[in-house]
């Protein structure tokens, strides 16, 4: 139950902050604290989910945000095939995130493109490495 509830609200987070960047640019945030041996797990999520949405090949991608969880989200969508643009446009699909925390044990992830489509996600943060806490929610804003 706490699960749903903790994927309701990185829903709920997303929609909300979502909606402003339908209408103007994205933004990528990942919190300070958020430590980086747990990069990958997300990443590797996020690289998945949208492999199964969206043709590599097929698809270029524009990334938001250049800080390490950035560069570690480029690293992983190139080696799957997928062109990451230098800028908006020119039929690149804009890919922005929010990686933060909830709690001290919960970190939660929202994923927004720019073709109206989000994903979120929350993760339980154990002091070695964070797992899904939850399922993942989707939506479109």
């Amino acid at each position: 139950m706490k699960a749903f509830l903790l994927s309701a609200v990185a829903l709920g987070l997303a929609l909300a902050g979502g909606c402003a960047g339908a209408r103007g640019p994205m933004k990528s945030f990942t919190a300070d604290t958020f430590p980086a041996s747990a990069h990958q797990v997300i990443v590797s999520e996020v690289v998945d989910r949208l492999y199964s949405v969206y043709p590599p090949g097929l698809t270029a991608i524009f990334l938001t945000g250049a800080d390490a969880f950035g560069l570690a989200l480029d690293e992983s969508l190139r080696n799957r095939g997928y062109s990451i643009m230098p800028e908006a446009g020119n039929g690149a699909m804009s890919l922005a995130w929010t990686v933060d925390r909830l709690d001290e044990e919960t970190w939660y992830l929202v994923v927004r493109l720019s073709d109206g489509h989000l994903f979120a996600r929350t993760y339980r943060d154990s002091g070695q490495t964070v797992t899904p806490a939850g399922g993942l929610s989707q939506g479109v804003f």
